[in-house]
């Protein structure tokens, strides 16, 4: 459909798209299929131009829609989008992309993933520019919804900052703080202020331009004191942007597996639930959470298996998930099957978290490591601390610190 989207026959309507009115032509009917704001638009009440108006266009009189908000790249790549189906837009213009997707489609879901695929692998240059500045509250508060930006959280609020200066001045209020706040107030709590390092958030409650009350920046300060209990009571959001993952080994590389003459993993039958204790021993200035963990797999080849795997902090339960997975045999030795929770769970230091799975049959016999690590250490990727986790048994389990299963703990930072 793509050679009937930049050709002009048989067009009916006439977009004036940006501020130098560039002419658009497109067809109704495929408007009125792929969006039903220009299906009230062309059959019912006008609601993007303020008045029904045509104009001449090569030899016709085409119905006229003035969109000046929108400009006319991206209003090509959202009508190139509604014929074809095919998203194909760049970094220049992808905020005007994502304001006409709001506007036009009614926030279509592969369209936003295409805008938020974008802007999430070079966010720094697009936080960074002037289009930034310029783009409108709703959907600046998309993008600060996004958890795929690669940026730290701090240097996204300067932007913010920088983004309200600019939307004082187009509202023709001063820029104090108290302004600021105002025009910020929709979307505040989408800054994750608790994600920050401690030191750039007590150096910013600090700062006579704070603009966060005083009750918020005691919540929020008292949140890096405190830990997960605090966090209850806040509204600002608090789970991690993009991650950088550290896969963390519990066993000694050079001998985590005993094989037979045959070359075949030793395999131990595991009853019930196997679990491994973990407390992260440092203290460390800036957060750090569990992606999920591995587990290995059957020597023998099997049929479909239910896996229910749970993490718990002082025996109080923070994700329990289900994954079906349709064969464990682990043929290789670094055959693991991963577990993910839907979300990363922040860990605090000092605290003890335990980890566990149970499968849906128990009759199999699993690859099982041996010569476990009493813990391990990696290099926090924004603090540049090393985080040490320290590995316990948990009573009932088969799996212990030296030998058994869940051979991985997957962390980022």
């Amino acid at each position: 459909m793509l050679h009937v989207c930049i050709n002009e026959r048989f067009s009916d309507v006439v977009f004036l798209t940006g501020k130098d009115e560039v002419k658009i032509p497109a067809h109704k009917f495929m408007l009125c299929v792929g969006s039903s704001v220009f299906a009230q638009m062309f059959t019912g009440t006008v609601t993007l131009s303020t008045k029904q108006e045509t104009i001449q266009h090569e030899n016709k009189e085409l119905e006229l829609v003035r969109i000046p908000d929108i400009t006319p790249e991206a209003m090509t790549c959202v009508l190139k989008y509604m014929y074809t189906e095919v998203a194909q837009l760049e970094v220049d213009y992808v905020f005007n992309v994502l304001y006409a997707d709001q506007v036009l489609l009614y926030e279509n879901e592969h369209l936003l993933k295409t805008c938020e695929k974008i802007i999430s692998e070079s966010t720094s240059t697009v936080i960074q520019s002037d289009a930034f500045k310029n783009i409108d509250e709703k959907t600046l508060g998309h993008i600060l919804g996004y958890d795929s930006l690669k940026i730290e959280e701090w240097s996204l609020f300067q932007e913010v900052l920088l983004w309200a200066e600019s939307e004082c001045t187009r509202k023709e209020l001063e820029p104090t703080k108290e302004n600021k706040r105002h025009v910020l107030e929709n979307i505040l709590t989408s800054i994750r202020f608790p994600i920050m390092l401690q030191s750039e958030f007590a150096s910013y409650a600090n700062d006579e331009d704070c603009i966060l009350n005083e009750r918020e920046c005691l919540d929020l300060l008292l949140t890096f004191a405190l830990g997960p209990d605090k966090l209850k009571s806040i509204p600002f959001k608090f789970d991690p942007r993009s991650l950088n993952e550290y896969s963390v080994y519990r066993f000694n590389s050079n001998s985590s597996y005993r094989y037979d003459q045959y070359n075949s993993y030793d395999g131990t039958t595991f009853m019930g639930e196997q679990s491994i204790g973990f407390t992260l021993q440092s203290s460390c200035s800036a957060k750090v959470w569990l992606i999920g963990f591995s587990i290995f797999g059957t020597n023998t080849k099997t049929v479909g298996m239910e896996i229910t795997y749970t993490i718990k902090r002082d025996d109080k339960t923070l994700s329990q998930e289900n994954k079906f997975i349709e064969n464990l045999y682990s043929s290789s030795q670094n055959n693991y099957h991963r577990l993910d929770f839907p979300r990363p769970v922040v860990i605090y230091p000092g605290v003890l978290y335990v980890v566990s799975y149970k499968s849906s049959v128990d009759s199999y016999s699993f690859v099982n490591g041996y010569n476990g690590l009493s813990s391990t250490k990696f290099q926090h990727s924004k603090s540049k601390e090393q985080v040490e986790i320290k590995f316990s048994n948990v009573n009932g389990s088969k799996t212990c610190v030296s030998s058994g299963q869940i051979p991985r703990l997957y962390f980022g930072s």
